[in-house]
């Protein structure tokens, strides 16, 4: 096991380390759930899950900062920090895309050349990346106080519901969705800056905290499993209601001195996060080809895979993380 980080205790959130950690595995989950989107389970945690996905989004927000003008030696650091997975993931995605001729003798894999720029030519997995990476240089260049951030906040609200209810989320292939809704995720990432900006908050109730977070995964679910009878700008709209009023109570919480489930038990786990995100999916296809899912019931295959993939991405990103050269790939 890596040790962890020497930096001290008192200057890091160890419970936000270990949310994210934490957040690192529902995410793998919820790729899981995704091979398995026919069943009631399946979808359901399929949409509960990319909670996850916001809170990584609105904690990177806490952790910039109230304002922006970090100034360009911290631009640059994101930018080795994030560009250099992208860099390193883009050519094993674009390797691992050939599997099939070189497995099979099936036809190459050729993506055009929108997909290579974006996607590595490979997997969508990689979006998370720049639009993380564009979230904070876009934050740090235009958020100089209250004023702006929460201008930003509402313009956000304001781009997302015209993307949903224009009808233009839905005509955008789904290859670029992400990209075109980043709205969505600057707004939790500028989120997390607003709840940084409130400097030291005092104990908020577990209870009521807990109850809107739990509330909202479920009833997200519960969306997500019926979306296909509610038009889609309803279904978005109140999917990403539901998200962010979670991921704001987490991090609320977080921020206030909570411990959510003994999470920072899990704080040595912040060494893993950007491995086990971006090399699960390898796991998870190597996992569906030996146990096809079809083969026994969602609610016994859903958290064998789980374990699997998540197990193996672990075990890749200890890997290159004992290896100095490739350590700045999950780093």
């Amino acid at each position: 096991m890596i040790a962890p980080s020497t930096t001290s205790s008192t200057k890091r959130n160890d419970t936000l380390d270990g949310l994210k950690y934490v957040a690192a595995a529902m995410i793998v989950l919820h790729h899981v759930a995704g091979a398995q989107l026919g069943s009631i389970a399946g979808r359901f945690i399929y949409y509960s899950a990319v909670t996850s996905l916001f809170f990584f989004f609105a904690v990177s927000g806490y952790l910039h900062g109230a304002v922006g003008s970090r100034g360009g030696a911290w631009r640059l650091k994101r930018l080795y920090r994030i560009g250099v997975p992208y860099a390193f993931w883009s050519v094993v995605y674009l390797a691992w895309g050939q599997r099939d001729l070189l497995l099979n003798g099936g036809p190459p894999f050729l993506p055009n050349l929108g997909l290579v720029f974006f996607f590595a030519g490979a997997h969508g997995i990689l979006w998370f990346l720049p639009v993380l990476l564009a979230c904070a240089l876009l934050s740090d260049v235009f958020v100089i106080g209250a004023r702006s951030r929460r201008i930003g906040i509402a313009l956000c609200v304001v781009v997302t519901l015209a993307l949903y209810w224009s009808g233009a989320a839905e005509a955008i292939p789904a290859a670029w969705q992400n990209f075109v809704l980043a709205s969505r995720y600057l707004l939790v990432y500028l989120g997390g800056m607003e709840i940084r900006a409130m400097g030291p908050l005092p104990s908020l109730s577990r209870g009521l905290l807990g109850t809107l977070a739990g509330v909202t995964i479920i009833a997200v679910g519960i969306i997500g499993g019926v979306s296909s009878r509610l038009p889609v700008p309803l279904a978005l709209t109140l999917e990403t209601t539901l998200w962010s009023v979670c991921v704001i109570s987490v991090l609320l919480g977080a921020a206030s001195g909570m411990r959510w489930f003994g999470s920072a038990h899990l704080a040595w786990g912040r060494e893993y996060l950007i491995g086990v995100y971006l090399s699960h999916v390898i796991w998870l296809a190597t996992f569906v080809t030996l146990v096809p899912p079809a083969s026994m019931r969602p609610v016994l295959w859903i958290p064998l895979a789980w374990v699997f993939c998540f197990a193996g991405a672990s075990a890749t990103t200890w890997v290159l993380l004992s290896i100095p050269l490739s350590r700045p790939v999950v780093v």
